[in-house]
């Protein structure tokens, strides 16, 4: 009888904007950014569909989002870690930005690393699948430190499947797949794939073949 009203509470518009709200508070742990979500719909126990997604930093949007879908399941969490099965991304604008202090997106993510200087209080990251459909990257004038470089103003096409983890020891991505077309210049890349891990001291990188 608890786990049938669980189930009913969850589906009422009371909750799901709860869960909205919960979403955005949490992203503050993972995210150097502002979250806003549009709509929210699904139920906390398997997973969610959002609409209408953005983030912004210092003022500046730099991601949108058409709509998001989200699998999961709640009790893993009971462990203290969160698994993530996959989550999708429609049509996903990235809006990328160097200055003096490096990119915008490597800034982005709360990504952790070993730091002795730091506690160890953040809880483990793992996504089991990012799938990307239809993505577009905006490069928002020359970038700083290109010289020489004719970098394409607007990416389009951008299809991507990657597994991320994240914990103490390191950040690993697994890029199963990852393709995109560009204009001025013409660049288009069919597809890249490989192991990416990154540690307080190396970049390592595994089996990456572009094609």
């Amino acid at each position: 009888g608890v786990a049938s009203m669980a189930v009913i509470i969850t589906q009422t518009a009371w909750f799901k904007e709860w869960l909205r709200g919960f979403i955005v508070r949490q992203a503050e742990d993972y995210v150097n950014g502002r979250l806003s979500i549009g709509r929210l719909d699904g139920n906390l126990f398997f997973g969610v569909e959002l609409e209408d997604i953005d983030v912004t930093m210092n003022g500046k949007k730099v991601v949108e989002v058409k709509d998001v879908g989200l699998d999961y399941n709640a009790f893993t969490f009971i462990g203290g870690d969160v698994v993530l099965d996959d989550i999708r991304l429609n049509k996903p604008t990235i809006r990328l930005e160097k200055t003096a202090d490096g990119w915008n997106i490597e800034r982005l993510i709360k990504a952790r690393t070993p730091d002795p200087d730091e506690p160890k209080t953040r809880r483990p990251l793992e996504i089991g699948e990012i799938g990307v459909t239809d993505g577009a990257l905006e490069l928002n004038g020359q970038p700083v430190g290109t010289a020489g470089v004719n970098l394409p103003e607007r990416i389009e096409k951008l299809n991507a499947s990657i597994g991320v983890k994240t914990d103490e020891d390191a950040l690993d991505v697994r890029i199963s797949h990852v393709s995109l077309r560009a204009q001025e210049p013409r660049l288009g890349i069919n597809d890249l794939s490989g192991r990416i891990i990154r540690t307080p001291n190396q970049l390592q990188f595994e089996n990456v073949a572009l094609r």
